[in-house]
């Protein structure tokens, strides 16, 4: 049973929980439920990899669109919506969780991140209902244990602190995206 169908009589009987808060858990629920884009989740972080190989020791290229279905603007804080030399663009995204080959190893963990050097004022991008923000990234830019090495590589992308409203901050985590890495050509 989801904890939209539940009747109110049925909330009160839950002896772990106070009325207070099954009534939050029950709204928020309805809220969720009322969803007007059903299938599509409310904010989306989508990732796009290389479609060909990319060389060892090369820019990764990838591209993150942030997609906003709710019903009220969302914002996103960035100094550049492309790869700066100062990782301007990597401002609340992270490289998520990395797996070379086979899933079934685990993920490879991130061993360093790019380091940003934070200014006084942050621009940011506002992203309408039904709109979208693109980000391009360097993927290499993470630093990953046993480095970036020929193989098949699925890797997601985290994006933290979304406006959403004056009290309301989102993070999203996208899906698995696929690319490879090749030893470099000798053209």
């Amino acid at each position: 049973m989801y904890a939209h169908e539940l009747s109110l009589g049925q909330i009160e009987a839950m002896p772990s929980c106070s009325l207070f808060k099954s009534t939050l858990l029950f709204c928020g629920m309805l809220v969720a439920g009322g969803n007007v884009y059903a299938n599509e989740p409310l904010v989306a972080v989508l990732v796009q990899c290389p479609d060909s190989p990319v060389d060892v020791e090369v820019a990764i290229p990838i591209v993150v669109d942030i997609v906003n279905n709710l019903d009220r603007a969302i914002t996103h804080a960035a100094y550049s919506l492309t790869p700066t030399a100062n990782n301007d663009e990597t401002l609340s995204i992270t490289v998520q969780a990395v797996y070379r080959d086979r899933m079934e190893r685990g993920s490879i963990p991130v061993v360093a991140v790019p380091t940003i050097g934070i200014r006084h004022a942050i621009p940011v991008h506002t992203i309408e209902p039904g709109g979208r923000l693109r980000v391009g990234l360097d993927a290499s830019k993470w630093q990953i244990a046993d480095g970036w090495k020929p193989g098949v590589y699925k890797l997601s992308v985290r994006v933290t602190h979304l406006g959403a409203g004056p009290s309301v901050t989102l993070s999203v985590t996208s899906k698995l995206c696929e690319f490879e890495i090749q030893h470099k050509s000798t053209t």
